[in-house]
């Protein structure tokens, strides 16, 4: 089973607004993360991420700021060190799926979330 430090507890983070890109959160302090392949991935305090980039048509259905705000931030995490090709898409999105399990979100939002950057990453890799 994942050992997952931080992730369980409080977000300690600042939100604010970026001109042209919409709200960001800023870490106050780092999310250590256990996977159960036993990867620890350390998002560094000061690393800013969209949190849920959820479209607002949809904040109605799934909020960017509830529970599952930590494994959005561990996620975009994870995208970024995919984009410098240090880790596969795929595991990013798993790693995603797995921390929203261990944080006991909801099965039925945990695969709405996963299934929708699985959809995004497939889009994309077409492009």
């Amino acid at each position: 089973m994942a050992d997952i430090k931080s992730l369980n507890s409080s977000l300690k983070a600042e939100i604010f607004w970026e001109h042209k890109d919409g709200m960001r959160v800023r870490l106050l302090e780092s999310i250590v993360y256990q996977s159960k392949s036993g990867s620890l991935i350390i998002v560094p305090k000061d690393y800013v991420s969209d949190g849920g980039s959820i479209p607002k048509i949809f904040w109605f259905v799934l909020s960017p700021f509830e529970n599952y705000a930590k494994s959005c931030i561990l996620h975009d995490y994870l995208c970024d060190a995919f984009h410098k090709g240090s880790i596969k898409r795929k595991t990013c999105d798993e790693i995603f799926l797995e921390s929203m399990e261990f944080l006991n979100i909801k099965k039925s939002t945990r695969l709405t979330l996963y299934y929708a950057v699985r959809l995004y990453a497939f889009i994309k890799k077409f492009k």
